[in-house]
């Protein structure tokens, strides 16, 4: 099965959300170029503050996550069942 992103304009979600997803699309365009997880945040920061919102991206995890690592929602060694949410929250 492959993972489609939704659209980010035109359908509910908040500022942060379409930024994040934006980010995502930029990231999928050069796939061997992967962003880590601080260039996500960073990116997402500096959209946010350039379009005038307040809002400061975070990111927490039940795990250890190596900010360095290249972003990835569901890790493909993650064992047992996947399962996730993703929530923005102001």
């Amino acid at each position: 099965a492959t993972f489609q992103l939704p659209e980010p304009s035109g359908n509910a979600g908040g500022a942060c959300s379409a930024t994040l997803l934006n980010v995502l699309y930029e990231d999928e365009k050069n796939p061997l170029d992967r962003f880590t997880f601080t260039q996500v945040m960073e990116k997402m920061r500096g959209i946010l503050k350039r379009k005038g919102f307040t809002q400061i991206p975070q990111l927490s995890s039940t795990r250890p996550i190596d900010m360095n690592d290249k972003f990835c929602l569901v890790p493909d060694d993650l064992p047992g069942n996947r399962r996730a949410v993703l929530i923005g929250i102001n």
